[in-house]
C-alpha cells in the first residue's frame, strides 16, 4: 500500500464517524469532521513542513480532496489545500494556523493599497465587498485575489483575517456558505503576482471545484449502478433492461471523461 493509499485510507476512517448531514443557517459545516482532520495532519497535506504544513505531494492533498466530496465532507478542506494554501507558500507569504480554516476569494472589484508601516514589504490595505466566498463565516482567514495598486501590472494576494468580520447568510445549492464580507481597509499582508501568476491561480481554483466535481459524479455514479442492481420492476432488476443499461454506460463514459480531465 502506498503512502497516498494509507491517506485516503485515514480519511475515509475519520469519515465513518461523521454521517453527512443537510447544512443550515445554525449548522454550517462539518466542525467536528474538520477537528478530526487537523488532529490528523491531514488539513496541511501537501503544504511543506517549513511553512507548517505536513509535508507530501499535491496529488496527496487531491487524493484527500476527493475522498471527502465523495463523502460530501463538509468541511473547506478544498480550498485549504489545493488553492490558498499553495498560493500563501508560493508567495512567501506566512501560513496562518492550518488548524483554523483558510479559504480563497476572488475580489476583482476591491481596492487594494501598499502600507509602509515601518514592518518591511507586504502590508497592505483592502477595501471593497468581496463577494462568493466559500466557508464565509467559517474560515477564520481569507486569501484574497484582488487587482493590483493603480499602476503596476498584475494582482495581489492578500491574506485577511476575518475572524471577526460578519458575513453575509448567502449559501450554494448544496447550503455551503457563500456569502459576503465588507473591507474597509482591513490590514493584509500580501504579495505582488504577476499576471501569469494569477491566472495560474484562478486555474489552480478551478482544479479544485473539477476535482470536487469528479468524485462526486463517481460517487453518483456508483449509488446510480447499485439502485439498479437492486430495485426491480416486471420481476427483474432495472439493470437488466436493455434502456437502462445503455443509459448506465453512456453515464459511465462521461463520468469517466470527467475524472480523466
Amino acid at each position: 500500500m502506498s503512502d497516498q493509499d494509507l491517506v485516503v485510507e485515514t480519511v475515509r476512517d475519520i469519515l465513518s464517524g461523521f454521517e453527512p448531514f443537510a447544512l443550515t443557517a445554525e449548522r454550517r459545516w462539518d466542525a467536528g469532521l474538520w477537528t478530526a482532520l487537523a488532529e490528523a495532519g491531514l488539513t496541511g497535506v501537501g503544504l511543506p513542513e517549513s511553512a507548517g504544513g505536513s509535508g507530501g505531494e499535491l496529488a496527496d492533498a487531491v487524493a484527500i480532496v476527493r475522498t471527502l466530496a465523495a463523502g460530501a465532507g463538509a468541511v473547506p478542506v478544498a480550498e485549504q489545500l489545493l488553492v490558498a494554501g499553495p498560493a500563501l507558500v508560493a508567495a512567501d507569504l506566512d501560513l496562518p494556523p492550518l488548524e483554523s480554516p483558510l479559504t480563497f476569494a476572488l475580489a476583482d472589484a476591491a481596492t487594494v493599497h501598499p502600507v509602509d508601516n515601518g514592518d518591511g514589504p507586504g502590508r497592505f490595505t483592502v477595501t471593497g465587498t468581496v463577494t462568493d466566498v466559500a466557508w464565509a463565516g467559517v474560515a477564520g482567514s481569507v486569501a484574497v485575489l484582488a487587482p493590483a495598486p493603480a499602476g503596476i501590472e498584475g494582482a495581489v494576494l492578500a491574506l485577511v483575517d476575518t475572524s471577526a468580520l460578519p458575513a453575509t447568510d448567502a449559501c450554494n445549492l448544496a447550503g455551503e456558505p457563500r456569502g459576503s464580507f465588507v473591507l474597509d481597509a482591513a490590514p493584509a499582508s500580501g504579495a505582488l503576482l504577476t499576471p501569469a501568476q494569477a491566472e495560474g491561480l484562478r486555474a489552480r481554483y478551478a482544479l479544485a471545484r473539477a476535482v470536487q466535481l469528479a468524485a462526486a459524479l463517481e460517487r453518483v455514479l456508483a449509488w446510480t449502478v447499485q439502485y439498479a442492481g437492486e430495485r426491480e420492476q416486471f420481476g427483474r432488476p432495472l439493470g437488466k433492461f436493455q434502456a437502462i443499461q445503455m443509459e448506465l454506460a453512456e453515464m459511465a463514459g462521461e463520468v469517466t471523461a470527467v475524472t480523466a480531465l
